[in-house]
């Protein structure tokens, strides 16, 4: 055989080592294995030992003389293959870790293999190939990240519970003022609920002050400085305090913003006592439901909330996850409504790519994407009965596939469920599974509408009404008695999404009072009080009335709606996304609403 340190003596090239039929000489085919740099084993079909390459050698520490006729689960030593030998079993196997033990000094070290079954012409099994390298200290390094990871994990977790612990509220901002992170405590004095993003946003947004406040452009030129702020916007007077800037340590274009309240009066539409982790009541059934809400976030049960539309069952899941120990896992919410046929099964479970057409990658699904942490089901009563026992398997077994796929994953979510129907109804007419009702139900929790809790009418009017995402206007604006008589006598068919929706339409006709006038016919008929005469209508602006037209219905007309569209495509510089979201609506609804009016 010709020592492969010759080969060039032979020709210019290897074409020249090669049979004319193209075949490998026995020769060159022994010098290419003996250059491998990975380990090369080959077994017959009784999994003898047949060859090892010197890689081999090396990594097994014996010669193939000791080996050759050895069972090869002896000669390696490796605990895995002796309890499932996959290439056998499967056919195959590929990038299978195996972990061998040195029997001279026990070292352990850890072998990445690949295998495949050699069958002859006629089919039959003749033995098989396997290849090996030696990635012990790749996955030493691998444990030693994991721990590194977990350490900064436990760490970030210790800071977070410190910041949160803090009377102060704590953001961090860029060198143009934008919001990276925001603290619990920073989002409730600046008043924002759990659905409201603060990453993205201005700082100056945020506080409700001018651009030249700071008298800067650049947020890196405060440190060190104060400036007293308002924070607030309700009818009561704003809470003073101070914010301070403080450079952080790591990074020259971020600055920590530390805002402490100095005059910090309790204030009606934001009493501690009326809120519930972004839940707004004062009801004793409300306050049933927060301590069942309290006890369930610990267990790992599944959660059924039942309620009408409008009642706040997102906002209930959501206190569910933040009380529970999944809290700094994601939270992901689908609506079941939304996706029709095989759709809901890849927005859950997710595909496969060429699983269907249209998917040209490879996607996960929520149930994948939620982690450790929550998928809320909205309005699950609309997912299809051939589909709700897929849905049923998934949850009692713990595991799902992808669409296409065929490889399981663990389901390690919780899952909670919601559904603006009577489900035990649905049951009953064979429109829900009764197996999955009864699964998804091992927590019931039933949100009481609106109008059985005329507690909450006014606190939650003043509420919205004080709120910057409800009252854009940015004007303080206050309810008069005889307002809110009337709207605690309105019977609410669409609970408080219908209250934030109005408030906020009622925010732009008014200019720093609502009273009875300003409220729709249909409310007003309610009550038995009439509007006082006047002279002049009030002022309408043109920024959010579009979203209010949902629930005031005639009292507001097409010119209003057109004005508001307008005027939200002006302030977004006709970015229709943009103006969507400063309307309340989604882009496919802000189309339609343009065309209907002759914008589009």
């Amino acid at each position: 055989m010709t020592p492969i340190t010759e080969l060039s003596t032979i020709g210019p090239d290897l074409h020249s080592l090669f049979n004319v039929n193209g075949t490998i000489p026995d020769g060159l085919w022994m010098e290419v294995v003996s250059a491998m740099n990975e380990g090369l084993l080959l077994v017959g079909p009784d999994r003898r030992i047949v060859y090892l390459n010197q890689k081999a050698e090396e990594i097994v520490g014996k010669r193939l003389d000791e080996v050759r006729g050895s069972l090869c689960v002896d000669a390696i030593g490796c605990p895995q293959c002796k309890c499932s030998c996959l290439l056998f079993e499967d056919g195959r196997a590929d990038k299978v870790e195996i972990t061998i033990y040195s029997k001279e000094d026990g070292r352990k070290r850890v072998l990445l293999k690949n295998a495949r079954l050699l069958k002859g012409p006629g089919g039959e099994i003749i033995g098989g190939v396997e290849t090996f390298s030696d990635i012990t200290v790749e996955v030493q390094q691998r444990v030693q990240n994991e721990r590194y990871t977990s350490m900064l994990f436990r760490e970030k977790t210790r800071v977070d519970a410190l910041i949160d612990a803090m009377a102060e509220g704590v953001l961090a901002v860029d060198r143009d003022f934008r919001v990276l992170t925001c603290a619990p405590r920073a989002a409730e004095l600046l008043e924002l609920d759990p659905t409201q993003e603060a990453t993205g946003r201005s700082l100056w947004e945020l506080l409700g002050v001018s651009t030249d406040f700071f008298g800067t452009g650049l947020a890196t030129e405060l440190s060190g400085k104060s400036f007293q702020v308002t924070l607030g916007r309700s009818e009561l007077p704003g809470r003073s305090a101070e914010l301070s800037f403080r450079r952080v340590r790591f990074s020259d274009d971020e600055m920590l913003c530390i805002l402490r309240v100095v005059d910090a009066a309790p204030r009606r539409a934001s009493a501690p006592d009326d809120r519930f982790h972004g839940i707004v009541s004062r009801s004793p059934r409300m306050r049933e439901i927060f301590t069942l809400v309290e006890n369930a976030a610990q267990t790992q049960s599944s959660i059924l909330i039942e309620g009408e539309s409008g009642v706040g069952k997102e906002l209930v899941a959501r206190a569910i996850h933040q009380l529970s120990p999944r809290r700094e896992q994601p939270f992901y919410a689908v609506n079941c409504a939304t996706f029709t046929g095989s759709l809901l099964l890849s927005e859950l479970f997710g595909h496969e790519r060429g699983a269907f057409t249209g998917a040209y990658k490879s996607a996960p699904g929520k149930l994948e994407l939620a982690g450790e942490g929550t998928l809320f089901l909205d309005e699950v009563s609309e997912i299809p009965l051939h589909y709700q026992a897929v849905l049923l398997r998934v949850i009692e077994e713990r595991h799902f596939e992808r669409v296409g796929g065929r490889h399981p994953i663990n389901l390690r979510a919780r899952i909670i469920a919601a559904t603006n129907v009577c489900l035990s109804q649905a049951v009953a007419e064979r429109k829900f599974r009764d197996d999955l009702y009864f699964r998804l139900k091992v927590v019931p929790i039933t949100v009481p509408p609106l109008r059985q809790r005329p507690e909450d009418i006014a606190l939650l009017a003043q509420f919205f009404a004080s709120h910057p995402a409800v009252n854009l206007t940015g004007r303080r604006i206050q309810f008069s008695d005889e307002a809110l008589q009337s709207l605690e006598a309105y019977s609410w068919p669409g609970n408080v999404r219908e209250l934030r929706n109005l408030v906020e339409y009622l925010c732009f006709v008014a200019v720093d009072r609502i009273e009875v006038e300003h409220l729709p016919t249909e409310v007003r008929q309610n009550s038995g009080l009439r509007p006082a005469p006047r002279s002049t209508p009030p002022p309408v602006s043109h920024a959010s009335a579009a979203q209010a037209c949902e629930t005031a219905g005639s009292s507001v007309d097409d010119n209003v709606q057109r004005e508001a569209v307008i005027a939200a495509l002006e302030k977004a510089r006709y970015r229709r996304t943009e103006a969507a979201r400063i309307l309340g609506i989604n882009r496919t609804t802000l189309w339609r609403r343009m065309k209907r009016l002759g914008l589009g």
